[in-house]
């Protein structure tokens, strides 16, 4: 989970709460907030088999680092 979650960029709780507040005053169904964030969900949905790709890889070289079978 920590090399996995890495290179997240962490958002303060005053942008959480902005953007959820412009998303509820949209109307918004799904909010999103950080463009980390948006982009992820984005490469999720268009690219899965990339995302599950570099995942596979993040887990196994950490894996393999510490000697322990995927």
């Amino acid at each position: 989970t920590r090399a996995i979650s890495a290179t997240a960029k962490v958002l303060s709780p005053a942008a959480v709460a902005d953007a959820l507040l412009r998303g509820m005053a949209r109307g918004t169904f799904l909010i999103i907030p950080g463009m980390d964030s948006r982009l992820g969900v984005l490469a999720k949905r268009f690219v899965p088999g990339v995302v599950h790709w570099v995942m596979d890889r993040t887990v196994a070289k950490v894996a393999q680092r510490h000697g322990t079978p995927r």
